[in-house]
């Protein structure tokens, strides 16, 4: 079985009718910004993209899960520009996989639902992508070009990838340093000395002003951070109304590295969503610490 949702185009007016508003918040004009949803569910490939068509996402959502329990990880990538080989600016991936291939190579992909949503954010700016690579531990990835005072850095999509053995977990991590120059990434587990690993951070600069011309740019406040901990998942975390995008996030197993069944930020209405989870029947044994950095847009 092999279902893409694919692509579905939601005008973020009709996105806030179906919330009922609510917050106080301004309601955008039609031509401002669409709400962008891929949704992919295969039994065979643990991997999937397509092409952007233009659109220069903002990260609102991520959720990458594995079907059948948990697992050991080799990538977990969320609108990331490889599919595979070179980058592609224009390209939107997901996957999420182990690095187990059977005895003869040939043993199929562990069955994955995969789900992401964006706002096209075009009439700001292009995308941007810096890459590392044979990374350990914490890792700095050089922002180009640098962003101007009043510059805000909002996330577009992000890849891990191992030196292709499968390992634990223990922390998963993207977080700007706009004002230093430079995107933070930590892809480990408890053993960081053999955790080899390539990063793909894709992003949008947002400018300090509209500018002249750019009626149709939404205004950005932020950053705005939260964090929290959690078993499992989170329901309760309140964040600021409005229309959200990430900045970035960190992720941590707090008492040492896990299997993965389950990996998510969403934005939700108004609360943030958030899991890291193995398949242990007692998830209260799991605690996660959480920090999500968002902006909020607004019209």
């Amino acid at each position: 079985m092999r279902t893409a949702r694919n692509l579905t185009s939601i005008l973020v007016l009709l996105a806030l009718a179906a919330c009922g508003g609510g917050g106080g918040d301004e309601a955008p004009t039609e031509d401002l910004l669409f709400l962008e949803v891929i949704d992919w569910e295969s039994d065979s490939v643990a991997s999937y993209g397509q092409t952007l068509a233009g659109h220069v996402p903002g990260l609102v959502t991520f959720n990458l899960e594995f079907l059948n329990g948990d697992h050991h990880v080799a990538a977990i990538v969320a609108g990331d520009v490889f599919v595979p080989g070179t980058p592609d600016p224009n390209t939107f991936s997901l996957q999420l996989r182990d690095g187990d291939y059977g005895p003869l190579g040939t043993e199929p992909d562990d069955p994955v639902r995969m789900y992401a949503r964006y706002y096209d954010l075009q009439a700001v700016g292009p995308r941007h992508v810096v890459t590392g690579f044979d990374l350990q531990g914490v890792a700095r990835l050089p922002l180009s070009p640098d962003l101007a005072p009043g510059e805000r850095f909002v996330l577009s999509g992000f890849g891990f990838r191992t030196d292709g053995e499968n390992h634990h977990l223990r922390i998963l991590r993207v977080e700007p340093f706009p004002e230093l120059g430079y995107v933070e990434v930590e892809y480990r587990d408890d053993s960081p000395g053999d955790d080899l690993y390539e990063a793909t951070v894709a992003y949008v600069i947002v400018p300090a002003s509209r500018g002249p011309g750019s009626a149709l740019r939404p205004r950005f406040s932020g950053p705005f951070e939260e964090n929290f901990s959690f078993s499992d998942r989170t329901t309760t975390v309140a964040r600021v109304p409005g229309l959200p995008v990430i900045r970035g996030f960190s992720l941590a197993y707090r008492d040492g590295d896990r299997h993965v069944e389950r990996v998510e930020i969403d934005m939700g209405w108004p609360t943030i969503f958030a899991s890291l989870r193995d398949g242990n029947p007692t998830p209260k044994d799991d605690t996660v610490d959480a920090r999500v950095s968002y902006h909020i847009m607004e019209p």
